[in-house]
């Protein structure tokens, strides 16, 4: 039927003059247009139609960011080796259980609110409207966002994207990414094009859940679990994402102000190990570190008015700095190295960039760890600290992670090169001096390699196609450095602030339940003066998130199972000091 009105209309048009033939085309072309529009309507209004080669890229996109997310969740087990294998044997319990429920936490908060406040479209600073990335929308050049859509529990729509033989079936145009309807268009248009919802969230999860592991090994052996638990919800769903939305949100602030971390030096592990400081200082040390004894600032009494106080056993003391499993220690190590290749080479939205971001990974890695094992010669005993070796590694991953896609092997190689000296000189002098007491060395690894890492940037003369300051003035590379640097510090202060304000607020709640329910009287030693206010509350925060003394010797908490936890209360009873 449709040949013979071809010729029909051949014939005619033949025999027409020029202005009548135009005018039945113009006709014809407008009528099949119509035609088509009221035939596709989900088509032709979201103008997303695709082809097996869009398809292809987001199949192989979303696929790379989920393989690296996986790499990076495996990280989780790495945390938990190297903590586990740091501390002692009977704290082993307990460390594992914090690092399983550490990513249950994380990704719970960062679903209900970190993730859109992270990444959803920013609110701007001028006039509190929020930012659209939309293809038909005009944004503003002078757009500042401090926050994303906070959109509580987002939902998480089906994909629509289907190939069946060969060919994009017709709904592929619709929502081929999954994305929801509103709220994260900069997202989708901008900051990670070609990529499903679904593969991106998993993704930024997994950077979530590793900076709130980062403060487990920091706080280790002595912080109660439901004091961990709490304030790694406040720093997944709020400190974490307000940070990375200025760095790394829509129109962030930061980085309009050209503030660049490529994978999160800063974001990641430089507000990682600020929480992490935080923790440790407010903590205090673990008993007997640095001979502190927390029986000096907080008085037990039993029922019977007796006070409760013990005297801590040579064993437990040389446990104290004896690493538990030199194995579990050494294994962790090498399985963060692995995640971390998906840790900066899934963060690139360029896949090309890839097998050059991870080369420059690994020539960093590999100088840090050998710097550091040359160094801890320094310390007392003159032999090399197998912890000292493998804190270097992860200190030249840490810093190499906020350039590794700018920089060459030879700006790789020194970025590692002085973060091995960054962790030796933290561990062995700053923080023994400071009186920071810090099992695995989380705070010169991540706060310390995160700093030199940022300010790194300054001194990188890269070509790349993510960041190009090749043959930069020495005026433009002070300007650069000043931005990296007071970035960098309104990040740690804003962390440390809020790290602050959560850790307090947590211990205050926790001291007033178990003050009330006790059948033990719990009381302030005030070694006699009276307490001022300020010195009050700080020490209900401390030991409201801070485990007994006996919890301390014995490890673990009651609600886990441990067959050897009655055996070590019967022997600290041993040494009970008596009235």
């Amino acid at each position: 039927m449709r040949k013979i009105e071809g010729k029909v209309i051949c014939i005619i048009s033949l025999n027409m003059s020029r202005f009548l033939r135009s005018r039945i085309l113009f006709f014809l072309l407008c009528s099949g247009t119509v035609l088509t529009l009221v035939s596709f309507p989900a088509i032709a209004q979201e103008n997303s139609s695709i082809d097996k080669v869009d398809a292809l890229e987001i199949f192989i996109n979303s696929l790379w960011l989920v393989i690296a997310g996986a790499l990076v969740f495996l990280m989780n087990a790495g945390f938990a080796l190297l903590e586990a294998g740091s501390c002692s044997q009977k704290s082993l319990i307990n460390v594992l259980a914090k690092n399983a429920v550490v990513f249950c936490v994380a990704t719970l908060a960062f679903w209900l609110l970190g993730f859109s406040a992270m990444f959803g479209d920013g609110v701007n600073f001028s006039d509190s409207q929020r930012s659209n990335c939309s293809p038909s929308s005009q944004n503003a050049a002078s757009t500042y966002s401090y926050i994303g859509n906070w959109n509580f529990a987002f939902q998480l729509p089906f994909p629509t994207l289907e190939i069946t033989e060969g060919q994009v079936s017709e709904d592929g145009g619709t929502n081929p990414l999954g994305f929801p309807s509103e709220g994260f268009s900069c997202l989708k248009e901008e900051l990670w094009p070609n990529r499903s919802f679904a593969s991106i969230f998993f993704f930024q999860l997994v950077f979530a859940g590793t900076a709130a592991t980062i403060v487990s090994g920091a706080v280790v052996e002595r912080i109660k679990f439901w004091a961990f638990v709490p304030f790694s919800f406040a720093l997944t769903s709020i400190i974490y994402p307000l940070a990375g939305h200025w760095v790394w949100g829509p129109f962030g602030w930061l980085y309009e102000l050209d503030f660049r971390d490529f994978a999160g030096s800063t974001v990641v592990h430089s507000v990682g190990g600020t929480a992490a400081l935080v923790g440790a200082c407010l903590l205090g040390p673990r008993w007997t570190r640095f001979n502190y004894d927390p029986q000096t600032e907080i008085e037990l009494r039993d029922s019977g008015g007796n006070t409760i106080k013990y005297e801590a056993p040579e064993k437990f003391k040389k446990n104290l700095t004896t690493p538990h499993n030199l194995g579990f220690l050494t294994l962790g190590g090498l399985i963060l190295w692995l995640g971390w290749i998906g840790f900066n080479g899934g963060s690139t939205p360029q896949l090309s960039l890839v097998p050059h971001i991870v080369a420059t990974t690994l020539v960093a890695s590999a100088a840090g760890g050998m710097v550091a094992i040359s160094m801890v010669q320094w310390n007392a005993t003159g032999d090399p600290s197998l912890g000292t070796f493998v804190n270097g590694i992860l200190g030249g991953l840490v810093a190499i992670t906020a350039s590794s896609a700018y920089v060459d092997l030879r700006e790789a190689f020194l970025i590692g090169f002085v973060s091995g000296f960054i962790v030796v000189f933290g561990e062995q002098f700053v923080l023994p001096r400071l009186k920071i007491d810090d099992p695995v060395g989380a705070i010169p690894v991540h706060l310390g390699c995160g700093f030199w890492g940022t300010i790194a940037v300054a001194f990188v003369n890269s070509s790349s196609p993510l960041y190009n300051v090749k043959n930069t003035l020495l005026l433009e590379r002070i300007g650069i450095f000043w931005v990296q640097l007071v970035g960098w510090l309104i990040v740690c202060i804003f962390a440390a602030m809020l790290s602050f304000l959560f850790w307090l607020i947590i211990g205050w709640f926790l001291f007033a339940i178990e003050s009330a329910s006790s059948q033990q009287k719990v009381t302030l030693q005030n070694k006699g003066t009276q307490l001022g206010i300020f010195r009050r509350l700080f020490l209900w925060g401390r030991y409201g998130i801070r485990a007994s003394v006996k919890d301390e010797y014995v490890g673990s908490y009651s609600f886990f199972s441990d067959p050897h936890r009655k055996e070590r209360k019967t022997e600290l009873e041993k040494h009970r000091v008596r009235d």
